[in-house]
């Protein structure tokens, strides 16, 4: 479907090197995202326990994040534990994802959480550039703690879907 757009095609080219990238310096972003080719709307809002993860035949990157589809506070609804990555002869992507709950996150986007409030949608604001640094020490703040967060204290436990994902084996 998306091969007849030039567009498209160049994008996905692109997320893939950039995929390519991030598998060998987990510390790569693309864009201030972690690249990995994901059809849908949103932004990786955070990421945080970022790690290269090897499946049988091949190697990705794994890492918590929260999908933002406006500037709206993080919550459990969009956290998730996700891996994305390429078998060794770069002939196949495999992307997996599972939602994850954190017992100090809301389950829903609140207004207001731990002394940040979202007063306006960002495009209503009167001087967004006010907004940003600010809402960006809040994300900052909440990746800190999910980074140092236990596996154990996720609910699922994140060693289940890592277990799952070094199981894999692609076979032609």
């Amino acid at each position: 479907m998306f091969a007849v757009n030039q567009d498209y095609v160049k994008a996905i080219n692109e997320q893939f090197e950039g995929l390519k990238k991030v598998i060998k310096d987990k510390n790569f972003r693309a864009n201030n995202e972690i690249p990995i080719i994901f059809f849908g709307n949103g932004s990786q809002e955070l990421d945080a326990k970022v790690k290269s993860f090897p499946f049988q035949n091949g190697r990705g990157i794994i890492f918590v994040t929260h999908w933002n589809y406006e500037m709206a506070l993080i919550s459990n609804k969009n956290l998730e534990y996700v891996f994305a990555g390429l078998t060794d002869d770069e002939e196949y992507y495999v992307f997996a994802r599972s939602r994850i709950n954190v017992d100090f996150l809301p389950k829903e986007s609140p207004k207001e959480f731990e002394g940040y409030k979202i007063k306006y949608r960002y495009e209503d604001c009167p001087n967004p550039d006010n907004i940003k640094p600010r809402y960006k020490n809040y994300v900052s703040n909440i990746a800190k703690r999910l980074e140092e967060l236990p596996n154990d204290k996720y609910e699922p436990n994140l060693r289940y879907f890592e277990e799952i994902i070094s199981s894999l084996k692609i076979e032609k």
